[in-house]
Parts: C-alpha cells; sequence; structure tokens
C-alpha cells in the first residue's frame, strides 16, 4: 500500500526504469540497431554517430550500420547504401553543405 504514495519515476523524471535510460550519460547508452538508425533516417543517424563518436570516441552505432551497409552481400553499385556512406561522412549536415566547407579560409 506504501507504493501507492510514491511518485511515479516517470513523472519526476528520475528512477532506473526506461525513462532513466533516456538520460543515460552517452558513454552507457547502447548502441542503437541497424533498423533504429534506419528508421531515424540519414540525417538523424549520421548526427547520432557523430556525436557519439565525438563524447566517446568510438561508436558501435557506427560499427553495425556500416557492418550492413558494406555488407558483402550488398552490390557494390546501391545507391542507397552510397548514399547513407555519404551521410555518415557528413556527420549531421548534408552531403552538399559538407562538400561546401572551406578548411583553408
Amino acid at each position: 500500500m506504501a507504493d501507492r504514495n510514491k511518485p511515479n519515476s516517470t513523472e519526476e523524471g528520475a528512477g532506473s526504469g526506461t525513462a532513466g535510460t533516456d538520460r543515460a550519460s552517452p558513454s552507457t547508452r547502447r548502441p542503437l540497431s541497424v533498423a533504429r538508425l534506419k528508421e531515424k533516417g540519414k540525417k538523424l543517424a549520421s548526427a547520432h554517430i557523430h556525436r557519439e563518436l565525438a563524447v566517446n570516441g568510438t561508436s558501435d552505432s557506427l560499427n553495425r550500420l556500416l557492418d550492413d551497409l558494406l555488407s558483402p552481400e550488398s552490390s557494390i553499385s546501391n545507391s542507397d547504401n552510397i548514399e547513407w556512406c555519404r551521410w555518415l561522412v557528413a556527420g549531421g549536415r548534408t552531403p552538399a553543405e559538407f562538400a561546401a566547407i572551406d578548411l583553408f579560409s
């Protein structure tokens, strides 16, 4: 009965339930699955991976996605896979924005 009077951890924004996993430090988060990354879309997924790399210096999400995109079973000319790689290189920017960066200014 005492549990009824305790605040719900999701309402308080704290606790160790599923609400806590969204607020976990980046180094303790689990990498996203390939399916989840692809659901996010190229721009959001590449920005997510860019952030993981900036914070941790490594990205299991990137490794998983590249394993999928560069799989020997995939055709080297698969235009969607090529486009994904372009977005990953751009790191959250559009490929055109990335290409327009002037490093020598």
